[in-house]
């Protein structure tokens, strides 16, 4: 009765052990599928704002990419390359300038939010930028 006993007790331990693993495999992904749909309206801790502020910063930044290309598409060579440039600078001054208007809130939980939300209105800000160059006609192909 004992080695069968014991075998029972060891496939019971192990059904347990495979339980966990199971559970710790599940428990992650269950976690990242409601990280990727935070409820933005009201968010109700430090780690969804944070979610939110760098999905708007995200979004902003898509549109962003979409006028750029916009504006690139109606320029002459010449022209293209010194946006290049200029954008390349200007990225460089935006990601420098909100790490610097965040910093002291560098070792607080709503640092990463704050970045994100700086990032996301300078973003804006560029975005109607180019907006504005292209309804002004101003940079057409000639």
């Amino acid at each position: 009765m004992n080695t069968k006993s014991s075998l029972v007790k060891a496939g019971l331990g192990i059904a347990i052990a495979l339980l966990l693993i199971l559970s710790n495999a599940i428990a992650p992904k269950l976690s990242q599928a409601q990280q990727q749909q935070p409820n933005c309206n009201n968010p109700r801790s430090t780690v969804e704002y944070n979610q939110c502020a760098h999905l708007a910063y995200q979004e902003a930044d898509r549109q962003l990419n979409q006028v750029y290309q916009q504006l690139t598409a109606s320029l002459r060579p010449n022209e293209r390359e010194k946006l290049i440039d200029a954008q390349i600078t200007w990225i460089q001054y935006r990601d420098q300038n909100c790490e610097f208007e965040v910093e002291a809130n560098r070792s607080g939980t709503g640092y990463r939010g704050f970045l994100s939300e700086c990032l996301e209105w300078m973003t804006r800000q560029r975005t109607t930028e180019f907006q504005n160059y292209l309804s002004s006609g101003r940079f057409r192909r000639r």
